[in-house]
């Protein structure tokens, strides 16, 4: 396997949905609230979901009134999306490729979707296309990881049982990024995946929003939007 291709792997895989189950759509739609009253969505503005997965945010969007757009990478999220949210437009896209031109209001890119990538240069192409996807004086929201913060509390070895399923994740640093190496033992098969996430500081994105153009004007420091 190519040495950056480890997220269309793992992420097209059952066991990344089981391993990640906690994550569910009661706290992806308080997320949503906060963040629409904050921006003051308006019925009928464009929005995308960009790395939608299978479509929760997108989902909820949907039912609050606004024009609403999936991308992912894995077919089979997307797949999964189309077949339970028909009645949204899903796409299977790479954020390094265009994907819109001045088309959508807001942006969303949520939950540490972003940083996967091994050269930096790639980073900022997506950030790029983010920037001309937007229509003028558009708003990116990016969720990502308290570099620092992720760093210093790093959990090395973590055991988890879901089902029948064992995962055992080891967290390290490697190349300037937390990786994590998933070991997953069912019945008598044993597997393993990667996940690797740049540690961008705030500075790094700042950086990388000048370069496209873009203009950092708030950060927040949690889902409630507190400093």
């Amino acid at each position: 396997m190519a040495k950056e291709d480890w997220f269309k792997s793992w992420f097209d895989t059952s066991y990344y949905h089981m391993l990640y189950e906690h994550r569910d759509s009661t706290d992806a739609q308080i997320f949503m609230d906060v963040l629409i009253n904050h921006l003051k969505l308006n019925k009928g503005d464009r929005v995308l979901d960009l790395a939608c997965g299978r479509g929760r945010h997108a989902l909820y969007l949907h039912k609050k009134g606004f024009d609403v757009k999936g991308i992912d990478l894995s077919k089979r999220n997307i797949a999964f999306a189309r077949q339970h949210i028909p009645s949204v437009d899903f796409e299977i896209k790479d954020m390094r490729e265009n994907f819109g031109d001045a088309e959508f209001d807001y942006i969303f890119n949520l939950f540490t979707s972003f940083g996967y990538f091994d050269i930096r240069q790639q980073h900022l192409e997506a950030v790029k296309n983010m920037a001309l996807a937007l229509k003028p004086n558009g708003v990116l929201v990016l969720d990502f990881m308290n570099a620092h913060k992720v760093h210093r509390g790093l959990v090395e070895d973590e055991l988890i049982d879901s089902d029948n399923v064992s995962f055992r994740v080891k967290r390290y640093v490697e190349d300037e990024k937390i990786v994590k190496e998933i070991f997953v033992k069912e019945d008598e098969k044993e597997l393993r995946y990667f996940e690797k996430v740049a540690l961008l500081t705030l500075q790094d994105f700042e950086g990388l929003f000048e370069q496209a153009k873009l203009k950092v004007i708030k950060t927040f420091g949690d889902f409630n939007l507190n400093p």
